[in-house]
């Protein structure tokens, strides 16, 4: 029974330090807040953040995802969404590091 014990303890200390840090909120600044910053679940590999524009409006979202198999590194990406005519632009970046989501990048693709 102890042994079970030590090797769940050992097991979850390895997965929260394996965890990747992200920031974490829903219509936030451009700039990120260090109180948002905080472990993602570990099958979770990357950060994101969203800029969307409307007008002279930008609202801002940022968490933990999985890395999108078509973008590297620190790419970012305009989604385009044909069935959805909205007037808001969707801007998106992941990236793979620890507190890596703080701001927009810029845009290198066109999804």
């Amino acid at each position: 029974m102890n042994k079970l014990l030590l090797l769940a303890l050992f097991v979850a200390t390895v997965a929260s330090t394996n965890a990747i840090k992200c920031y974490q909120c829903t219509d936030c600044a451009a700039e990120a807040n260090e109180d948002d910053l905080s472990d993602c679940a570990s099958y979770l590999t990357a950060c994101y953040i969203t800029e969307e524009v409307n007008g002279d409006t930008k609202t801002y979202h940022r968490g933990c995802s999985f890395a999108p198999a078509n973008l590297e590194g620190d790419d970012c990406e305009k989604i385009v969404n044909p069935f959805v005519n909205d007037g808001i632009d969707h801007l998106r970046c992941h990236c793979d590091e620890d507190a890596c989501n703080d701001k927009m990048k810029e845009i290198t693709t066109t999804v």
